[in-house]
């Protein structure tokens, strides 16, 4: 894997699985990682122990909340990778 300094990453069902492995993964490479899922305490269990990790509680599958989403990142984050 490239190196991912200074890049900022979001990464949907991010709280399990594959989706933890790959922000694991993209953690260690140094990104700035933004993890997204529904389940709010398992989000803040993953974000524990992904080194740096942001959480956002959103439903992906309502317009509104990823609306809410990117904005809330653009304004923090200024940029997605």
């Amino acid at each position: 894997m490239k190196n991912l300094t200074a890049k900022t990453i979001l990464i949907t069902g991010g709280s399990r699985g594959i989706g933890l492995a790959i922000a694991q993964a993209c953690a260690r490479q140094g990104a700035q990682v933004l993890l997204v899922a529904r389940n709010r305490s398992m989000l803040r269990r993953a974000a524990a122990i992904v080194p740096g990790a942001e959480a956002f509680s959103t439903d992906v599958t309502r317009a509104r909340d990823v609306e809410q989403l990117f904005k809330a990142v653009r304004r923090r984050f200024k940029r997605l990778d």
